[in-house]
């Protein structure tokens, strides 16, 4: 009954929205009968990787993570190499929530309800040490991203790196400063992760909706 509610869910924001877009994948039988397999939702303990380069069609540089959190409308996953010290899974369980009860809210009403790529019905947040690499010791600080090239949804698009899917990257803590040597406690990143998200936030439906 979980997976029929869940399901029948995912129908009734489909006939909301019919212009959403759903992705497929197709297999064979042993008969030779094509069907459409849905892809399986995501769950935490999940492992998951997600190409960090910047620059559109360039090399792959993929960070592997697990999911940690889910939300109403926010996946959170963690690069498995980020420094020790940072967010609890309560943390992150906040932040989602927080997400889901400020940021979602202000921004798809102000910009217009986010795209739905890569069906899962939610929005990414990897919360990668990659991040933290942008800002130098001392810099200018870099919060969060949104990536533009994400928004490339087919292979040949001209964009072969692109992630395609609704995904923002975000810092992590970092309280030794094992990064550039810029100390970033838990609570600071706590502080303004949130307010990074929505703005990211809105970069991303905005994006995505001019692209699609």
């Amino acid at each position: 009954s979980r997976f029929l509610g869940r399901d029948m869910a995912r129908m009734n924001a489909l006939l909301a929205n019919p212009n959403e877009r759903i992705k497929r994948r197709f297999a064979t039988s042993s008969s030779g009968v094509r069907y459409t397999v849905t892809p399986p939702p995501p769950a935490v303990g999940d492992s998951v990787s997600y190409d960090t380069n910047q620059v559109c069609g360039a090399a792959t540089q993929l960070q592997r993570g697990v999911i940690r959190s889910i939300s109403n409308h926010l996946i959170i996953a963690t690069d498995t190499a980020n420094p020790s010290g940072g967010f609890t899974t309560a943390q992150f369980d906040s932040i989602g929530a927080e997400f889901d009860s400020i940021a979602w809210p202000v921004d798809s009403t102000n910009f217009g309800a986010p795209t739905d790529i890569d069906g899962n019905g939610h929005t990414i947040a990897f919360f990668t040490k990659e991040i933290n690499h942008l800002t130098p010791n001392n810099g200018l600080l870099v919060p969060g991203l949104f990536m533009q090239k994400d928004v490339f949804d087919a292979p040949g698009a001209g964009c072969s790196n692109s992630n395609r899917k609704e995904i923002i990257f975000m810092m992590v803590p970092d309280p030794s400063g094992t990064v550039n040597s810029n100390v970033r406690t838990v609570s600071f990143v706590r502080s303004i992760a949130v307010l990074t998200l929505g703005h990211e936030f809105q970069h991303l439906i905005n994006a995505w909706r001019r692209a699609y």
